[in-house]
């Protein structure tokens, strides 16, 4: 069941209403119309907008009349009938709805409906936009007659139901739904599968049992968990909170691998949570895996025994089917499955019967050959062509220089295809410049790849257009570069390869075994044990998927819900017998089962997949992106305490659990970052949003078929045709979601969509050109806006005409951003790029949750304080200055957004990286910021902006991080270990400006779930211990080569690095270093590699100068030229902290007197890194000492007068050259106090040309402090 969305549901200005009864709808029960509605709001592709528009239509009914617009004012007779008649239609649409091939006679009423509840909810959204009309002016006899209009044509459409009968169609349909999706009906029996009556509300888990007595056991799974969770002796893995009212899972791969095989026989953590989640434990952490059951304690395991499974109602009397089973493992909103209880794509999928074919397919690769070589790995659909090539690109990507996994689709698209190659081949994923013609998209290609090694994969090619034009921009030299394509089609596979038939490796389907082993791991988990009968309905099931990995997985992912339910294996075996029983052609056996597994969804999963099918076939898409596209859709409502995010999150995994969704880019740390679907899916979504006018797609370079009357959500493509015109037929008026791709010229005026909600506009010109987008302030109803551009955008002076905008996106040069942009009330997500300045009062945009990219020379020192004001903020981006026109200026702003980034609680990532063209500043953050957010997961502070000199204390209580990039001045010791305390970090970047004088020692059992570890410095000292890093995969070394001993056991304990498989090596030269010892720190390096046993993939690079950042990271003051600007750290005085003491304040406190003494009171604050005045240390300190043993305030004050004081007097007086014997006249003589440090900027000289500036510490010898051995 799917809910409208928390804005399109319910009238502008006016709360959602509550999805009452929703929570007590249980499984296995067809859900009757009454039982729906009119409650709850359904939005589903086959309802259209019918549930948003009857909760709009009672929340007018209930309205004052001198509430509502003057167009509805006396027309309350007439909103009264209409929701009368739609409400009866409702009911019906909800039967029909379940038919699986309804006749053209029900779907032409089913389709005039649907796009009759979309005309009046656009109506009424229309009518009560404050905008729309004035309340003063006389009322509109237009608009009257147009309710009028609405109202009569419900009318008829209820009464032509009731006068053809399409009800029987419903009481007696073809198919059978049971819960929330289709169920064919078998062998032409309507009798075999019977639809349950109306669910009853199903109580809350009891303690007691019905008869009042408590069960006496716990059920078996209840107390294996229990004593799982209790056994201190895997606490690593898994553990109680901190209050034993929820236990977590550390590590889900060691849980399933270790701990279920023992306590359950199975290793499958999916059906863990599944049971977990039948008992009534909840999530309760989105982003780890957290539990937690009222009844389920930490010491409390009498109350064990009251937790108990869930189970449907007993008036649910009809057999199991597939649809139940899904509706079973529905995760939000089909309750009482908990929203958040889900499976992630973090679980791999099983691969079976791929190594064989993986090193034969390698084999062919050839990849010492000096030529370059293309291969095709060709099959039929569904075969496992892309998972092949996918194991094949980890296994050697390592290798090459450059690599990039594309992804074709069957209509040509060149210039999306070479685009997408570069924004791989250059890293970060940046896309080339938009617009650009193919022959510069060709020259730029062929421009990187020119003397380089490159491994390059074509997934899914269809035709030989595009490769023909790709093809000339692969240089044919002598660097083993290697093209790997993948096709269905033989002559595509044989054009690619020269017809070089060795070239070609043509894919089998799984052998019987392998299809069994795929078919239960898939189902049970790799040790999987079941019934006889079991098998036998299994061995059915495994030969109709004919070896097909996909059509396998489909399946199986329908039984793993309830795996040890007979009647619901044979139902889904009788199933696939009538629906293929004359045995057809792979290609439609495939789709068969895919169309199955899309029937089975639930109505709300079915509205998400369909969206999809607006986008080119191939398309990659960002999780983020399609996330917020459903919402600003409408396609979701928040649940209990879970936001729309957090339940369109769930939805997305449940597409991924089921297959339909596929992972198609990973991130260095093995995180998916883009998404795609199967040629098979889209075909099938296509077909059904067609079938359902759910949405239109035009691409100008295919001939354009006919279009709906009415269009509701458009995608129009100009992959081609430069100078194609939309279609004159078309009317845009109605449409909600809005996709281009093309040339400025043929975008249609903004104007003309009135009720948009979702836009994204992907568009390119000449450079003089501009996209004007100032009529946006119009489209009241828009809540996404997403631009990519590669020419100016205007944008228009106001926006506060756009209540609902939650998600604004601009790729692009952007003449000014609206000054009222500020006062958006719903506004989540603000990503504009490029120098902005936002106006004065940021700090009102209190529910905004993305914040990129904010650049510190554009706004005000006014807008950084009030940073600290936007407390929902959960991700920030900074970017720094292009230019330094004011150090002052500057100097106040770091300082703000130090104090403002301290006030953000709940960051998960902080971005501060430079811009394109920065200027070199050099910022020594120390004692700029004393905490962070603990819930960071991300954490970038980027050279040359933000230098520590040491590691700051805070890092170690960030125990959610997991990204953490960072440049240190010094490493000091136990640094190292302190960033090892960060349990969930995945990728480290560590910068060492000072040369390292010890080695660096990783140790044991460190950085468990470590992926990729990037180390810099000058001389390269470090050991691996065995057990440390046990995850790691990727090392990405960088060192400077020096002459002389220094290069001496620079790499120690790499073969304990077990699960390596990448190391990347670059050595800079510096002055003057001869090419003996170049070579020399070469062989070293290459020595200390080669002892790892199992490194395939090794890459080494020599540059001339190592990085440019390497030379600033020189910290010799001397050799600064005369036009640097040094900025002393004291100069960024923050304001004085008062009130009381932070622990963390007394520990550094205590840290600094206990290894330095105490010195000056005036000097230690700043050199203990602390906001206090030097009088609130004292005063502190002789309250930390008084706790020390043996020690009181008395002793530590004779102690200062007796011992102190007087040496540190003689040790100030000899440093400046004074003999203590020699007696000296004037007042400075007498004085007893500390000098002062000196806080003053020093400017030597005007802004150099490269605007270069630093703020560092003063050295320690410089500082006038008490000697070492005077500590207290």
């Amino acid at each position: 069941m799917q809910l409208a969305g928390s804005s399109a549901g319910v009238l502008a200005g006016q709360p959602a209403l509550p999805a009452a009864g929703l929570r007590n709808q249980t499984f296995g029960s067809r859900p009757c119309a009454e039982q729906i509605g009119p409650e709850v709001q359904i939005f589903s592709s086959s309802l259209g907008a019918m549930g948003s528009l009857l909760a709009k239509l009672r929340s007018l009914l209930v309205s004052a009349e001198d509430q509502l617009p003057e167009p509805l004012k006396s027309q309350k007779d007439k909103l009264e009938l209409l929701r009368q008649d739609l409400e009866a239609i409702n009911t019906f649409l909800v039967n029909l709805s379940w038919v699986e091939t309804p006749n053209m006679m029900v779907k032409h009423w089913m389709n005039e409906v649907r796009d009759l509840s979309y005309d009046i909810e656009d109506y009424i959204d229309k009518t009560m936009h404050p905008g729309h009309i004035s309340r003063e002016e006389p009322r509109s006899d237009s608009e009257v007659e147009e309710l009028s209009t609405l109202v009569k044509q419900a009318k008829d459409a209820h009464e032509r139901h009731n006068r053809y009968d399409l009800g029987r169609w419903a009481s007696n349909p073809r198919s059978v739904v049971d819960g929330q999706g289709r169920v064919p009906r078998l062998n032409g029996d309507p009798g075999q599968i019977r639809a349950s009556g109306p669910a009853t509300p199903q109580p809350a888990p009891a303690v007691a049992s019905a008869s009042g007595k408590a069960a006496s056991l716990p059920t078996p799974f209840i107390a294996k968990t229990y004593q799982l969770v209790d056994d201190p002796a895997v606490d690593d893995v898994i553990s109680w909170n901190d209050d034993g009212s929820a236990f977590i899972v550390w590590r889900p791969a060691e849980f399933a691998r270790d701990l279920l095989p023992k306590y359950f026989k199975h290793n499958n953590f999916s059906s863990f949570l599944l049971q977990l989640n039948t008992y009534g434990f909840r999530k309760i952490v989105p982003d780890r895996w957290e539990f937690a059951n009222d009844l389920f304690r930490r010491g409390e395991k009498r109350l064990l025994c009251h937790i108990h499974r869930r189970k449907p109602d007993a008036a649910s009397t009809g057999p199991v089917t597939v649809a139940a089973a899904t509706a079973a493992a529905a995760k939000p909103m089909d309750l009482p499955v908990d929203p958040l209880l889900y499976v992630g794509e973090g679980e791999a999928k099983d691969l079976v019967g791929i190594d064989d074919s993986k090193v034969e397919l390698i084999k062919r690769l050839n990849i010492d050959a000096e030529q370059r070589l293309v291969v095709s790995i060709q099959g039929p659909p569904g075969v496992g062509k892309t998972t092949l090539a996918k194991q094949v690109y980890r296994e050697v990507e390592g290798q090459f220089e450059c690599r990039a996994f594309v992804r074709a689709s069957k209509m040509p698209d060149t210039r999306r295809l070479l685009g997408n190659i570069i924004s791989q081949i250059q890293g970060r994923h940046q896309r080339p410049p938009h617009g650009l013609p193919v022959q510069e998209l060709l020259d730029i290609l062929r421009t990187h790849l020119q003397q380089k090694r490159y491994f390059i994969v074509i997934d899914g090619l269809w035709e030989t257009t595009s490769w023909d034009i790709v093809i000339s921009a692969f240089p044919e030299d002598t660097h083993c570069s290697r093209i790997l394509i993948t096709t269905d089609i033989e002559e595509v596979a044989l054009e690619c390869c020269d017809y070089e038939s060795d070239a070609i490796f043509k894919m089998e389907p799984l052998g019987g075994n392998y299809s069994t082993e795929l078919f239960f791991n898939r189902v049970f988990g790799f040790k999987h044990e079941c019934s006889k009968q079991l098998k036998e309905n299994s061995e059915e099931i495994i030969r109709t998927c004919g070896g097909l990995p996909l059509a396998t997985i489909s399946i199986a992912s329908i039984l793993a819900i309830q795996p040890d339910n007979l009647e619901l294996w044979q139902h889904v075996k009788e199933v696939l017998f009538s629906r293929l029983r004359y045995n057809p052609p792979s290609e439609v056996m495939l789709k068969e089962i895919v169309g199955l597994s899309y029937n089975s969804l639930p109505h709300h999963l079915k509205t998400c997949l369909l969206y999809l099918s607006m986008y080119p076939e191939g398309y990659t898409f960002l999780r983020a992106d399609l996330v917020k596209q459903w919402s600003a859709e409408g396609f979701i409502i928040a649940v209990e305490e879970k936001n729309c995010d957090e339940v369109a999150e769930c939805y997305f995994d449940e597409l991924i659990c089921r297959g339909l969704i596929q992972p198609n880019h990973t991130n260095i740390s093995d995180e998916v970052i883009l998404y795609t679907l199967c040629s098979t899916v889209f075909e099938v979504i296509r077909s059904m949003s067609i079938e359902e006018n759910f949405s239109t797609m035009i691409d100008y370079s295919n001939t354009i078929s006919e279009l709906s009357l009415k269009v509701r959500r458009l995608s129009l493509r100009f992959s081609s045709a430069k100078y194609a015109m939309r279609p004159e037929s078309i009317t845009l008026s109605p449409v909600r979601s809005l996709i281009f791709y093309g040339l400025v010229e043929c975008l249609p005026s903004i104007m003309e969509f009135e009720v948009l909600r979702v836009l994204i506009l992907e568009v390119w010109g000449d450079k003089e050109e501009l996209l004007d987008l100032s009529g946006i302030g119009r489209l009241f109803q828009l809540r996404y806006m997403k631009i990519t551009s590669n020419i100016i955008v205007k944008l228009p002076a106001r926006m506060i005409g756009l209540p609902y905008l939650q998600t604004m996106e601009i790729d692009a040069r952007v003449t000014s951003v609206p000054s009222d942009i500020i006062h958006l009330p719903r506004l989540l997500h603000l990503c504009v790029h490029g120098k902005i300045n936002l106006s004065k009062g940021i700090g009102h945009m209190r529910c905004l949750r993305t914040l990129q990219s904010f650049d510190l020379s554009s706004n005000s020192e006014h807008n950084i304080w009030q940073l600290g004001q936007m407390t929902d903020l959960h991700d920030l981006h900074v970017t720094s200055p292009t230019e330094i026109s004011d150090i002052l200026d500057l100097k106040k702003k770091l300082t703000a957004l130090a104090i403002s980034l301290e006030k953000l609680g709940n960051l998960k990532s902080i971005i501060i990286a430079p811009a394109s063209s920065c200027a070199r500043i050099f910022l020594d953050c120390s004692l700029s910021i004393s905490s962070l957010s603990v819930f960071l997961q991300r954490l970038e502070l980027l050279p040359p902006i933000c230098i520590f000199s040491r590691l700051p204390v805070w890092i170690g209580q960030l125990r959610k991080l997991r990204i953490l990039k960072i440049v240190l001045r010094e490493l000091m010791t136990g640094d190292i270990d302190s960033i090892a305390k960060l349990q969930e970090l995945t990728i480290l970047s560590l910068y060492i400006r000072q040369p390292i004088a010890e080695m660096i020692v990783f140790h044991r059992g460190s950085f468990p779930v470590l992926k990729c570890f990037r180390f810099r410095c000058d001389i390269m000292r470090i050991a691996f211990q065995p057990d440390a890093m046990p995850s790691l995969q990727r090392l990405k070394l960088e060192f400077n080569a020096h002459s002389g001993d220094q290069n001496g056991n620079m790499l120690a304990g790499i073969e304990h690095l077990l699960n390596l498989q990448e190391i990347t090596g670059r050595i800079g030269a510096t002055p003057g270093l001869e090419e003996s010892d170049r070579t020399a720190v070469e062989s070293v390096f290459k020595d200390a590699v080669s002892k790892h046993p199992r490194l395939t993939n090794f890459n080494l690079r020599i540059v001339g100068l190592f990085d440019e950042e390497i030379s600033r990271f020189d910290d010799t003051p001397t050799s600064c030229s005369g036009s640097e600007i040094i900025l002393r750290n004291h100069g960024l005085e923050l304001p004085l902290k008062k009130g009381l003491w932070t622990i963390e304040e007394d520990e550094r406190l205590l840290a600094y007197i206990q290894a330095h003494g105490m010195g000056s009171w005036r000097a230690i604050p700043k050199l203990a890194g602390l906001r206090r005045s030097g009088k609130s240390c004292r005063l502190r300190w002789s309250r930390i000492a008084k706790r020390l043993p043996g020690r009181t305030d008395k002793d530590i004050k004779q102690h200062w007068m007796t011992h102190i004081k007087k040496h540190w007097k003689t040790h100030k007086l000899l440093a400046h050259g004074i003999d203590p014997q020699t007696p000296v006249a004037g007042p400075a003589a007498s004085s007893s106090r500390g000098p002062d440090i000196n806080l003053s900027i020093s400017q030597t000289s005007p802004l150099p040309t490269t605007q270069e500036a630093e703020v560092t510490l003063p050295n320690a010898s410089n500082e006038e402090t008490a000697p070492e051995e005077s500590t207290s």
